[in-house]
């Protein structure tokens, strides 16, 4: 006999399942992690890698994951002439995030300020994958030479209010997004609640980075990460 284990059950209120039964009716042996007494870690991992795709089902919105570099004094502006102030073990794991997600959020002051390039650049990233890349602004006010070299490797959308982000997000087929802006929209999402996890890079004056991540959900797929270990983590709900 053969056996099927099942990590998590279908979180799509639109499914109506079976498939264990369909599976257990042709004569395989069907088992459930949550129902094994050792399977506890396992099980998380499944949570936490589905947990995505569970938010667009049934909260019809993606995964949105806050990423906020502070220097030791809590500011987000890096020294004068670079782009960022984290280590390059930070920076692996800055786009190792990128790679993994469907794409950015940002905000029309970053993109005036950094012009950034928001690609997968310090980690291999899949061939001829193509992102969405939300911009929260008006699209008069970013550089049309910027939004032309994004337009080339990303699809852009524009959202003027934050308040219509999960509206425009519902209508893609994103199911991770990761935040990278300044304070300003962080501050908006904040107020919000549109974020499920915050992950924040902090900077002490010896030039260590430390993480930490506020969660608002039971699981969150940061845990997926080798740095999750390295994670100190916050009381759901709190700005970190």
């Amino acid at each position: 006999m053969r056996t099927v284990w099942i990590g998590c059950a279908d979180p799509n209120p639109h499914v109506q399942g079976g498939g264990a039964a369909f599976l257990a009716e042709r004569g395989l042996e069907v088992r459930w992690l949550a129902q094994s007494a050792n399977a506890q870690a396992t099980l998380n991992r499944c949570r936490a890698l589905l947990a995505p795709f569970a938010s667009k089902a049934v909260r019809g919105r993606p995964w949105i994951t806050v990423k906020q570099a502070l220097d030791s004094t809590g500011s987000m502006v890096p020294p004068t002439g670079r782009t960022t102030f984290t280590t390059p073990e930070s920076l692996h794991f800055a786009h190792a995030l990128r790679r993994v997600t469907d794409g950015v959020i940002t905000a029309t002051g970053t993109a005036r300020a950094d012009r950034p390039d928001l690609t997968v650049r310090h980690v291999e990233d899949h061939p001829e994958r193509r992102r969405m890349l939300v911009i929260c602004g008006q699209q008069a006010n970013v550089p049309a030479d910027w939004l032309a070299s994004r337009e080339r490797v990303f699809d852009v959308h524009f959202c003027p209010d934050c308040a219509a982000l999960p509206d425009l997000l519902t209508r893609t087929e994103a199911l991770w997004l990761l935040v990278e802006a300044g304070p300003t929209l962080l501050a908006a999402l904040h107020r919000h609640a549109l974020w499920d996890d915050w992950l924040t890079i902090r900077q002490d004056a010896q030039g260590q980075d430390h993480f930490s991540v506020s969660t608002r959900q039971d699981v969150t797929p940061l845990s997926l990460f080798a740095e999750w270990a390295r994670c100190t983590q916050e009381a759901a709900c709190s700005l970190v």
